[in-house]
């Protein structure tokens, strides 16, 4: 199995859509596709893969184990999702009465 065909496995593995991942990596669909017929995909990108997705590619790929550091969980703590939830929901609950003075005031 080449490395192209490694990404598009890994992915599958993952169960991340593609269209996730692209946006994660800031990339174009056609980009990736681009890259998972590559037989020799740089180690780099193949490494920006791995940190996109939290897998460590360097079991499997033993030379990208220089060029990786450790995957962290970049989602936010449990406090601000928590504050971002609350304000949503003051922002929603405002939005709707807007909209209701508006309809009022028509």
């Amino acid at each position: 199995m080449h490395r192209g065909q490694f990404l598009k496995e890994m992915v599958k593995e993952s169960g991340r859509s593609v269209t996730w991942l692209t946006k994660k990596m800031r990339i174009s669909r056609t980009t990736y596709y681009n890259h998972t017929r590559d037989e020799d995909l740089p180690a780099h990108l193949l490494t920006g893969y791995s940190h996109a997705l939290g897998v460590d590619f360097s079991q499997h790929i033993p030379e990208l184990k220089k060029l990786m550091f450790s995957v962290k969980d970049t989602s936010p703590p449990k406090e601000t999702q928590d504050a971002i939830s609350y304000w949503k929901q003051k922002h929603d609950a405002l939005l709707e009465k807007w909209d209701t003075l508006q309809k009022n005031d028509r």
